[in-house]
């Protein structure tokens, strides 16, 4: 019976040995598998870290457009607003030049109208002397 004990006991040994490289083997896969499993993750996070980083890029391109976009914005609403001021300069001066001439022209008429009143009354008093100087005559002899 101490062989046959010692049989068993070298058989439960071997099959030990063969449970524990089964168990072992099978925490190699798994320990494999969890280590895939960290790379791919990894590797998605790395992928996910450039993507962000191409997006705070395209973020900040964006930005730095839009602040160039912003000033050349500003640029244009000065020269705008400063073309308006000429412009208005310019229609207040056409205004006063209109007024001048709109006066002048009423200058102008008015001198004409007391000229012709003038001359009509020139050509009254001309009539009435002629008038008077003839009275006295007779008709013109034929």
């Amino acid at each position: 019976m101490g062989e046959s004990r010692r049989g068993l006991g070298l058989y439960l040994a071997e099959e030990r040995q063969c449970c524990e490289a089964r168990y072992a083997e099978s925490c190699r896969r798994r320990a494999e598998k969890q280590r895939r499993r960290v790379d791919e993750q990894h590797r998605r996070t790395e992928q996910q870290h450039r993507r962000t980083e191409d997006n705070c890029r395209t973020a900040e391109d964006y930005h730095r457009s839009s602040e160039e976009n912003h000033r050349i914005a500003e640029e244009s609403c000065r020269r705008a607003a400063e073309l308006y001021r000429r412009l208005e300069e310019q229609h207040r001066r056409a205004e006063d030049q209109w007024r001048r001439a709109e006066l002048e022209r009423w200058q102008t008429e008015k001198q004409r109208s007391q000229a012709e009143e003038q001359e009509e009354a020139a050509l009254a008093a001309a009539w009435a002397n002629l008038h008077r100087e003839n009275k006295g005559r007779g008709p013109p002899s034929s």
